[in-house]
């Protein structure tokens, strides 16, 4: 079905494809515009790189004409309908795609006609299979990521890239790219606020390695209204945009989970470190509780530079649960890592972190040690709650102004109509305010031209506190239950 070349927002989440071609690994190029009919991308900050897949309505043999083997590349240019900037476009004319499988091939029922599933990603993670390490690198760990992207991946994609702290040295025995990023990102600090929690991640637009930190300071993407469920679309051009703001579905995929946070230690652990130079060990404990106003949240956009931003608070409550220790006060995950400093904080200062007993070969002390009490702990709650904090799944017109990584404002109705006290806004506590996009799945409907994505939102701090009890609320009875010892003829032989 043809796509309507023009640029005119009829309905919100129009769009138009400029561009679809197959190139086969023998050069034949294919146009495969009138044989769309369904086209999934995927973008996720957990992932390294993008992916999806086309749907073809099959009428000339695609798949053995082609043919169709795994290593053909796929050119596609979509536009917004209404989005005049030409920048916004998901645009893979110049970066093709790369195919690489024929996941389905079936007939439809109609004469002469099969249908076709493609599954498609960036180059970048194909290439990542063909490529190995074997050398070391030497520079901040932003620094290192960039020269592995550009010198040893190839990628021409636009970079993303945060400034990260410290100098490091890092030697890698056979590592494909990806696998090293993953391992560097996890020690990056920020040089501007100190923040363990770079992600490395492909978007529509290029390369990404930066901190959520970074992305918690955007401003507002977009603005989504769900007292107008399913919405159809005004008639009026200002009416379709003012639909972008509609929920078309949602689904709450996340409010906490307190028994998997203490188990992964995002409420509280222990960290235990050995200095293999100075061979002594050092612990530190992680309270999240005690340590939340310190750390950038959601909602809080920065303390270091007190940019504007509203307070937030922790998701769980300091209500005690034994006696009058909270849940932070008890670190049920244990960590162990090694170190190796010339000098440590006890002969500085407990401020001095210590100096590396890496060194150059005139002798000078250049290189940062790994420091896992500056990351590590800190690094797992944040990550953990990215993974399980107050999430959703929310319907929307698509558009390509919102992107992983973006900042939306969701609020949520209360489902009943009973009076809270408080609460005269009627939205709900948890669902209410700044959300990160984690993941978007765009959906691209030839048929009904009709764009439309699933972004999967989280947040890791509450607008409001939570009320909290001095001691904690007795749960078992005073006196313990008896011990059952004879089971029929199985007696205890002590007792015969």
């Amino acid at each position: 079905m043809a796509v309507p070349q023009t640029n005119n927002l009829k309905r919100a989440g129009n769009f138009f494809i400029e561009d679809a071609k197959i190139v086969t690994s023998q050069g034949i190029i294919l146009s495969i515009l009138p044989q769309i009919l369904h086209i999934e991308i995927n973008e996720n900050i957990q992932l390294n790189s993008v992916t999806g897949n086309l749907f073809l309505s099959d009428t000339i043999d695609i798949a053995s004409v082609g043919p169709i083997l795994g290593q053909e590349y796929l050119s596609l240019r979509i536009h917004t309908a209404g989005v005049n900037n030409t920048s916004l476009a998901i645009d893979f004319t110049q970066e093709l795609f790369h195919i690489t499988s024929l996941s389905v091939r079936a007939p439809t029922g109609q004469p002469n006609t099969q249908a076709l599933l493609l599954e498609f990603t960036t180059h970048e993670l194909v290439k990542n299979q063909r490529v190995k390490l074997n050398k070391s690198f030497t520079g901040t760990c932003s620094d290192i990521v960039e020269t592995i992207l550009r010198n040893e991946l190839k990628t021409k994609k636009d970079l993303f890239i945060e400034p990260s702290d410290g100098i490091k040295k890092y030697v890698f025995p056979n590592f494909d790219p990806f696998t090293a990023i993953n391992m560097i990102k996890r020690e990056a600090v920020t040089i501007f606020d100190g923040a363990p929690t770079f992600m490395f991640y492909e978007d529509l637009r290029g390369y990404h390695f930066r901190s959520l930190s970074s992305m918690y300071e955007k401003d507002v993407s977009q603005k989504y209204n769900p007292s107008v469920v399913g919405s159809k679309g005004g008639v009026r051009p200002e009416d379709s945009f003012n639909d972008m703001r509609s929920i078309l579905g949602m689904q709450i995929t996340g409010n906490g989970d307190t028994l998997l946070g203490s188990f992964t230690g995002a409420y509280a652990s222990k960290l235990t470190v050995y200095d293999t130079y100075a061979r002594r060990f050092k612990e530190y404990t992680y309270n999240y509780l005690d340590s939340f106003k310190t750390e950038q949240h959601i909602s809080s956009r920065n303390k270091v530079t007190n940019a504007s931003g509203e307070d937030d608070f922790p998701l769980i409550s300091e209500t005690p649960v034994e006696n009058t220790s909270r849940i932070s006060d008890f670190p049920a995950k244990t960590f162990l890592r090694s170190t190796a400093n010339k000098i440590g904080g006890d002969e500085l200062g407990e401020s001095d972190p210590g100096i590396s007993i890496q060194h150059t070969n005139d002798g000078r002390y250049t290189f940062n040690s790994t420091r896992p009490e500056t990351w590590l702990q800190r690094r797992q709650s944040q990550i953990v709650q990215l993974e399980n904090g107050i999430s959703a799944k929310i319907e929307v017109h698509g558009n390509v102004m919102v992107q992983c990584g973006s900042i939306i404002q969701f609020n949520l109705p209360l489902a009943s109509w009973v009076e809270i006290k408080g609460n005269e806004d009627r939205i709900d506590k948890f669902f209410r305010g700044r959300f990160l996009v984690k993941g978007i799945r765009h959906d691209f409907s030839v048929e009904t031209s009709r764009h439309e994505m699933v972004l999967d939102i989280v947040k890791d701090s509450l607008p409001s506190s939570l009320s909290k009890l001095d001691k904690a609320i007795n749960t078992q009875p005073e006196e313990a239950g008896t011990v059952q010892r004879e089971f029929g003829s199985r007696i205890d032989a002590s007792q015969s």
